[in-house]
C-alpha cells in the first residue's frame, strides 16, 4: 500500500539527510566496532549512533575476477578507505567470474540487532521517519508464518536508511561494476520465519530492466547467521552469462517448484540440472552476497524450529541512469514515482545517488 508520494520528495530528501546527520559518523573518524550488547538500553544507544561505517570488506576483492563465488577470511578493512585503495573496476560484470561473490563484509552484530529491532517495529506499523514503506505485508501474512516482503523500508526507518544509502556500499558497488556512481533503485527485506517455504530461482534483471535501461547490481545483507537449515540465498554459479530470456513474474516468487525456471533456463544453455553449480550464501550475521542482476538466485525453505532468516537486498543501477526506460509500462508500484509534470526523470528522494566509483575506462 501507500499513496502517491510526488509531493513528499523534498521532505523525504530532508529526512534522509537528517537520518545521516543523526546516525552517521564524520568521515575523518575511524570506524569503531561496537560490542554486541543486545539489551534494550544498548539497542537504543546503538540506534542513536548507528553508522554505515560498520560495513567492512576483506582486502581480497581483486581475487573476485578469478574465483567468483567464494568466501575470503583475512581481517576486514573498513570501507572508509580512500577510493584509490580499492581495486580497479572489473568491467563488464561486477563479479566477472561467477556472477556473485560472498563477502565477509560486516555490518556489526550490534548494528544487526538494531536493524532487526527496527524491522519488528515496522511490522508493527511504527515508522520513525513518519511514513510506511512502499510495500509491506498484510496482517494475514504476518500471522500465517509466510515469508514476508517489505519494499523500500529505507523510507520508513532511519537505521535502514543509513544502510541502504551508505556511501561506502555505493562506492563498493560502483567500483566493482565500473560505474561512475551508484544509484539506489530499491531495497527489499525478506523475512522467512521458521517453517516458511522457498523462494524460486529468478533474475533481478527480469524485473528492473523493464523500467531502467541499465544493469542492476544487488548487495544482499544477512541480518541473521546463514546456515543451510534456515534456507539461505543461493546463487547459480556463472548464470549471469546465460541468454537474456525474460523469464519470471513477481507472483511466481512463492511457487513450490523453486527450480523450474532455473532448470528451464539451464536447458536453453545446454545444461542439465546436475550441471548447474549452486553456491549457498553461508555467511555470518552481517555478512553479504553481491551479485550481478543477471545471476539466477533463490532460496530453500526454513527448516529451523526457532530461527528466522532475515535479510535485506539493496538494488543499485548506475548513477548516470536518470530517467525511466522510454515506453516502460508503469504498474501501480512504479506510477507513484512519476514526476507531477509527467516527465520520466527519476526523483532523487526515491532513487538517491549513494556513492561514486573509480572512473571506468573509456
Amino acid at each position: 500500500g501507500g499513496g502517491p508520494l510526488a509531493a513528499t520528495d523534498t521532505r523525504q530528501s530532508a529526512q534522509l539527510c537528517a537520518a545521516h546527520a543523526q546516525i552517521g559518523m564524520p568521515a575523518a573518524e575511524q570506524c569503531v566496532t561496537p560490542r554486541a550488547d543486545t539489551s534494550s538500553d544498548a539497542l537504543r544507544a546503538q540506534r542513536a549512533s548507528f553508522t554505515d561505517r560498520g560495513f567492512a570488506i576483506v582486502d581480497a576483492l581483486s581475487q573476485v575476477r578469478a574465483c567468483g563465488a567464494c568466501v575470503h577470511s583475512p581481517p576486514p578493512l573498513t570501507l572508509s578507505l580512500p577510493l584509490t585503495q580499492l581495486p580497479p573496476p572489473l568491467p563488464p560484470h561486477p563479479t566477472h567470474g561467477r556472477g556473485a561473490v560472498l563477502l565477509h563484509a560486516r555490518v556489526t552484530a550490534a548494528q544487526c540487532a538494531v536493524l532487526t529491532q527496527q524491522l519488528d517495529a515496522v511490522l508493527r506499523g511504527e515508522y520513525d521517519l513518519g511514513r510506511p514503506p512502499d510495500k509491506w505485508p498484510n496482517g494475514a501474512s504476518r500471522a500465517g508464518g509466510q515469508t514476508l516482503q517489505i519494499v523500500n523500508i529505507f523510507k520508513a526507518d532511519r537505521a535502514f536508511a543509513a544502510l541502504a544509502t551508505s556511501a561506502h556500499i555505493g562506492q563498493l558497488v560502483a567500483s566493482l561494476a565500473g560505474w561512475r556512481g551508484a544509484r539506489l533503485v530499491q531495497d527489499q527485506v525478506w523475512y522467512k520465519p521458521p517453517g516458511a517455504g522457498p523462494l524460486v530461482f529468478h533474475r533481478d534483471s527480469t524485473y528492473f530492466e523493464d523500467y531502467f535501461e541499465a544493469t542492476v547490481v544487488t548487495v544482499w545483507v544477512a541480518l541473521d547467521p546463514m546456515t543451510q537449515e534456515v534456507g539461505p540465498l543461493e546463487y547459480a554459479s556463472g548464470s549471469h552469462r546465460w541468454g537474456d530470456e525474460h523469464l519470471g513474474l513477481t507472483k511466481q516468487f512463492f511457487d513450490t517448484d523453486r527450480r523450474a525456471m532455473l532448470d528451464d533456463a539451464a536447458r536453453r544453455e545446454g545444461l542439465g540440472p546436475n550441471e548447474v553449480a549452486i553456491v549457498p550464501v553461508i555467511v555470518e550475521r552481517g555478512g553479504a552476497g553481491l551479485h550481478d542482476g543477471r545471476t539466477w538466485h533463490g532460496s530453500g525453505p526454513n527448516h529451523s524450529a526457532d530461527q528466522p532468516r532475515r535479510g535485506v537486498g539493496l538494488h543499485y543501477i548506475p548513477a548516470e541512469c536518470v530517467t525511466f526506460k522510454p515506453g516502460a509500462s508503469m504498474g501501480r508500484m512504479w506510477r507513484k514515482y512519476l514526476a507531477p509534470d509527467g516527465s520520466s526523470s527519476l526523483p532523487e528522494a526515491h532513487f538517491p545517488v549513494v556513492g561514486g566509483g573509480s572512473t571506468p575506462p573509456d
